[in-house]
């Protein structure tokens, strides 16, 4: 198991406490299922992640793969996947991944309260477009982003650093 030594946690015990809040609180599997494969991958546990992407894939299938109620399993399915291949250093993987995930996410009408999925997918490709030294690109999908869920923090703060990041790109070095 990945351990954060900073924090204290481990992903698993990430996971339990995401399982255990859900059965408490009542919420959605799927996005204790993807807050949980997120952690793992930001703690470095591959194998809890691997286990949160199938998971939110048996969920898109248990709907209907192509079905309208899949899409957001999907999402976080293709994020997830997106996350973990920058993490290993695959890039091209995971801007293909992330593509995937904004492009379904694309096919969703906006929400009219918080995001579901709850990270949008354009969202994330712009994180992995950024990540990847794509500034330009990243602005233009935080942009449309921000047309969806307009003044989303997340994505305010996200389009602010592309735009930060294409300036140091375009400044000369001396």
């Amino acid at each position: 198991m990945g351990k954060d030594s900073a924090a204290g946690y481990d992903a698993a015990s990430l996971w339990l406490a995401s399982v255990h809040a859900r059965d408490v609180y009542g919420a959605d599997d799927e996005w204790w299922t993807f807050i949980a494969g997120y952690s793992a991958i930001k703690l470095g546990d591959p194998a809890t992640a691997d286990q949160a992407i199938a998971q939110l894939h048996a969920m898109a299938e248990k709907e209907g793969a192509n079905s309208y109620a899949a899409k957001p399993f999907s999402i976080m399915e293709k994020e997830l996947i997106a996350e973990a291949d920058l993490a290993r250093g695959q890039k091209d993987d995971a801007l293909q991944a992330a593509k995937q995930a904004a492009d379904i996410d694309r096919t969703l009408a906006s929400p009219s309260g918080p995001p579901d999925p709850i990270k949008p997918g354009l969202e994330v490709y712009g994180d992995v477009l950024l990540a990847t030294g794509h500034a330009k690109e990243a602005a233009a999908v935080y942009e449309e982003q921000l047309l969806r869920t307009p003044n989303r923090t997340p994505s305010v703060k996200a389009l602010a650093r592309a735009k930060g990041a294409q300036i140091s790109m375009a400044t000369p070095k001396p």
